[in-house]
Order: structure tokens, then sequence, then C-alpha cells
């Protein structure tokens, strides 16, 4: 994927979730958010999640503040339950170990030495 693919993936998602690209930005974990690539690649892993359900507040529906990027299996299970505080901190946490992944999944400009393999900790 090339970097204008990458930004025109972030302005479509953006637009489809009914906000702005700097509000999709500002929600991507920072250590993905300066490579439009790895941003694109962070936000194909996640769903965009809303904090208080769309069915029982519809009002917030176009709102970036009541929603966040989350794991599409455990979105999707809650269901038109509204997130909790707990669920909130470990969908974060679970946003930074997915993007620390993303990022860290290049490090061919880091290795110098030939005879150095690196092999990626991996959290999950």
């Amino acid at each position: 994927m090339t970097d204008y693919q990458a930004e025109d993936y972030l302005e479509t998602r953006a637009s489809n979730e009914g906000i702005t690209y700097d509000d999709l930005m500002s929600m991507t974990p920072t250590s993905v958010s300066d490579d439009p690539v790895e941003a694109a690649t962070f936000w194909q892993t996640r769903d965009y999640s809303h904090i208080m359900p769309v069915s029982t507040h519809p009002h917030l529906a176009d709102d970036p503040s009541n929603a966040m990027p989350e794991d599409a299996s455990t979105n999707r299970s809650r269901g038109a339950e509204p997130m909790t505080e707990l669920e909130q901190l470990i969908a974060s946490i679970d946003n930074e170990i997915v993007a620390a992944n993303i990022d860290l999944s290049d490090v061919s400009p880091l290795i110098t030495d030939p005879d150095v393999t690196y092999t990626p900790f991996v959290l999950f």
C-alpha cells in the first residue's frame, strides 16, 4: 500500500463514520499516526466502536468523543450495550499493543549489522 492509498483509505474510513480525517487520526495511537501506511494498517484491524450505542444515543453517532478503536469481535459481542470504563481501558491498552506491533514490524532500517537477526517481540 502506498502513502496515497493509505491516506485515501483513512479519509474514506473517517467519512464513513461521519467524522473528519483529523478526528480519526486523533484517536489513532501515536506510534502509528505519523505514518499513513501504519495508521491504515491499524484501522484495518479495528472497529470504530461507539462508547454509548448509536441505537440508544443516535445524537452521538457522529461525535468522535463517543468512539474509539476496538477489536472487532469484542465490539460486536457487546452489541448495543454501553462500553464500561474497564472495557475502554482494555481497548486502549489493546490498541497500543496492536499499534506497537505494527510500528515495529519493519525494523530493517534499524539493522545495520548483517550478522544480527531480529525477532520482533509480540505481546499477544
